[in-house]
């Protein structure tokens, strides 16, 4: 009688067979999908009459032969193309510039205008959204507007021809 053999757990005994297997089959199915590629390549320039590779080669050298010599531009026209592109490019620049310039003082008034609004006494109004609301002694009015309310009521009134409804907190 033999020896006893030793014993492995079943997930060992098929794992390394396993993973072999699926490796084994990625490969395969890697190497067939490539030669399919190529022979769907090889199959293009096969099947059609002249060659793509004879087109292509055909279509080259006519365009080789459509291009003049070298001394298509001779040194005084690549200057004057130079100098063309240079002006453009300044002329861009400075459209840059000046498109900043524009941007940097719109940004300016604004800021200089609710830096003013700022400076005015009272609340902001929100109705007009430029005044500022003051409270004089139990009355309310907008200093830009004059809108006035008396403190404690909701008076309509009528500014630039649209229905206004002013609500006054105390």
């Amino acid at each position: 009688m033999a020896g006893p053999t030793q014993r492995r757990s079943i997930k060992q005994q098929g794992r390394e067979a396993a993973v072999d297997a699926l490796r084994k089959r990625c490969f395969d199915r890697v190497r067939a999908g490539r030669e399919s590629l190529l022979d769907s390549l090889r199959g293009l320039a096969a099947d059609s009459p002249h060659g793509t590779e004879g087109q292509l080669r055909q279509l080259a050298h006519e365009v080789l032969q459509d291009v003049p010599p070298d001394d298509w531009l001779d040194e005084e026209a690549m200057i004057a193309l130079e100098q063309e592109i240079y002006e453009e490019l300044c002329a861009e620049v400075q459209r840059a510039q000046d498109e900043a310039q524009r941007l940097e003082d719109l940004q300016n008034e604004e800021d200089c205008a609710l830096f003013e609004q700022h400076l005015l006494p009272g609340v902001h109004c929100p109705l007009c959204g430029d005044g500022r609301l003051q409270n004089d002694a139990g009355l309310v009015s907008n200093v830009l507007l004059k809108v006035i309310a008396v403190a404690g009521e909701c008076t309509t009134v009528l500014v630039l021809d649209t229905p206004l409804v002013v609500f006054v907190m105390r």
